[in-house]
């Protein structure tokens, strides 16, 4: 019985743990940003996944056709919490300096990072402006002090990105609203947003009903544009979608 017990408050830590990864949407970093603010540099942060679907970035910048990476950037969870971490070269001592969720704006895509106890900053905010623009504000004390700088993506069209999430299916509904029976959209979810899937590419033993609703992990690509149709002469839905390659049965 003492096992079962055991077992059982083991599975609902690891339930707890999943749970709060999901309840950030931590994908939207994903992408090379290039900062819009400065002129005799090229200023950049890039959020990449590695094989295990972490989400990862470095802050760099270019001048003179010169490299020069600033920090390394990663998420962590601590105690069902988001950290924001960096390591800053010829800062802090090579440490790394972690940074908690302080609040979350779900609908207004709004991150902001806090810890009161680092000299600068003390505060940073990401705050995303639809899919290709983001604002990245740092503060010394309170919103009146600090810095704002602003950023748009650059497109990568064939970036590829490992991320947990799960394929639904819905209804097709036109564009008066009205379902069509039997016809349907399929879709990649991943931190409770939802994106359009325009090609899936499966291994020959796999359908892509084997994987509905099932959570995994995916290999894809990210886009912004025409969903129905590659000929922007013909009508079609609009937006962003994805394209999904190989995937083993989960």
């Amino acid at each position: 019985m003492k096992n079962i017990i055991f077992i059982f408050i083991i599975l609902f830590c690891l339930s707890l743990n999943s749970f709060s990864q999901e309840s950030f949407k931590t994908h939207l970093f994903l992408g090379k940003w290039t900062m819009t603010d400065i002129q005799d540099a090229e200023i950049f942060e890039e959020w990449n996944t590695n094989a295990s679907g972490d989400v990862i970035g470095t802050s760099y910048f270019v001048k003179n056709g010169k490299e020069s990476v600033n920090e390394i950037l990663s998420f962590e969870i601590n105690n069902g919490n988001l950290n924001y971490c960096a390591i800053v070269f010829a800062q802090n001592d090579g440490n790394k300096i972690c940074y908690n969720l302080k609040s979350y704006d779900e609908k207004e895509k709004i991150f902001v990072f806090e810890n009161l106890n680092h000299d600068y900053p003390k505060r940073i905010i990401y705050k995303f402006k639809g899919y290709m623009e983001l604002k990245l504000s740092v503060r010394i004390e309170d919103d009146e002090k600090g810095s704002d700088f602003n950023f748009t993506k650059v497109e990568e069209l064939l970036k590829l990105y490992y991320l947990f999430g799960k394929i639904v299916k819905e209804p097709f509904v036109n564009k008066i609203g009205k379902e069509i029976p039997g016809v349907y959209d399929y879709f990649f979810e991943v931190q409770g947003e939802k994106y359009f899937i325009k090609n899936i590419k499966l291994a020959e033993s796999v359908q892509i009903e084997d994987l509905l609703g099932k959570e995994a992990l995916f290999k894809l690509t990210f886009h912004n544009g025409l969903w129905d149709s590659d000929d922007s002469n013909h009508q079609s839905r609009i937006g962003k979608y994805v394209k999904i390659y190989l995937h083993e049965k989960p």
